[in-house]
């Protein structure tokens, strides 16, 4: 049920975002979402008609972009894209492109979920 509580964090800041430019009307929120964020679109979409109810938001289109895995290697701090397996998971056999270590940790970003940009008029 955590996708309430996003949800209604991510109107928030949209309409807050439009209203500081201006703006009357909010036409599209695209979504970042972290792959380990365990954020199922669908309820975002089902909060979402709820929630922006009577808004500048409320006729806005939800447009959603799955970020790719962040790892940063233990040895020497290189920051990566994680290669993905067919079933999804983060490809455990891969090594830092600069010091050849297979020792890494998930960036933060990997759990979130944020507004990426809005359309407004």
């Amino acid at each position: 049920m955590h996708e309430l509580a996003a949800t209604e964090s991510l109107l928030h800041t949209a309409i807050k975002a439009a209203e500081e430019g201006g703006a009357e009307k909010i036409l599209k929120i695209q979504v970042g979402i972290g792959r380990y964020s365990g954020i199922l679109q669908e309820y975002v979409r089902k909060y979402y008609e709820i929630a922006a109810k009577g808004t500048i938001a409320e006729k806005a289109e939800l447009e959603f972009r799955f970020l790719p895995v962040r790892l940063r290697c233990t040895k020497c701090g290189t920051e990566r894209t994680a290669g993905i397996l067919d079933d999804g998971t983060v490809d455990e056999n891969s090594v830092c492109p600069s010091c050849g270590s297979g020792e890494f940790t998930l960036m933060p970003e990997n759990w979130d979920l944020y507004v990426d940009r809005i359309e407004v008029e």
